[in-house]
């Protein structure tokens, strides 16, 4: 996948006239039974306020899809978000519009005070944003998620070494 954005787009805010489009991304990215991936019990509530992005062509045709929500490390107070689901439609893969909303919305993630982002994805894919296997930092995860797709990024520097071994992720409160 490209790193260069090859196709002009707008970064904007969801808005809930947007809702049948992702839901046409969200289904063409993951299928029908999306809902029950081991990923989605880490969502609990609604997406993080603010942190929920579409990428629209010039056209206005909705492109990509990202949110992000509130989990949490049972027992430790740090402010911790879970990147996804991110979605691109087809025609558009490899056009660096998923790099580009992931970039962009890790800015703002960390620009909204949180300290860790974790992601349950392709680690090839997510290793460029400086995502890393969560288990090498000891943490575990509530849900059954394969341990080489958990990864985090640090968004505060440091803020893995206030993470005890052992910590286990939780959807958030």
């Amino acid at each position: 996948m490209s790193s260069a954005l090859s196709v002009p787009v707008s970064l904007i805010p969801m808005q809930a006239q947007d809702k049948p489009d992702i839901e046409r991304l969200l289904f063409q990215s993951f299928g029908p039974q999306r809902l029950s991936l081991p990923s989605y019990s880490l969502r609990s509530g609604s997406p993080i306020d603010r942190l929920s992005w579409v990428a629209r062509s010039s056209q206005g045709q909705v492109l990509g899809c990202l949110r992000f929500w509130s989990v949490r490390l049972v027992d430790i107070p740090i402010k911790a978000a879970l990147l996804g689901p991110l979605a691109v439609n087809l025609a558009y893969r490899g056009a660096g519009v998923a790099g580009s909303l992931v970039r962009f919305g890790l800015n703002r993630a960390a620009d909204q005070g949180f300290e860790l982002c974790f992601v349950v994805g392709e680690p090839r894919f997510y290793r460029r944003f400086g995502f890393t296997n969560a288990a090498w930092s000891g943490i575990t995860c509530s849900a059954q998620i394969p341990r080489r797709r958990l990864m985090v990024l640090e968004l505060k520097r440091s803020a893995i070494t206030s993470v005890p071994k052992g910590a286990k992720l939780a959807a958030g409160t």
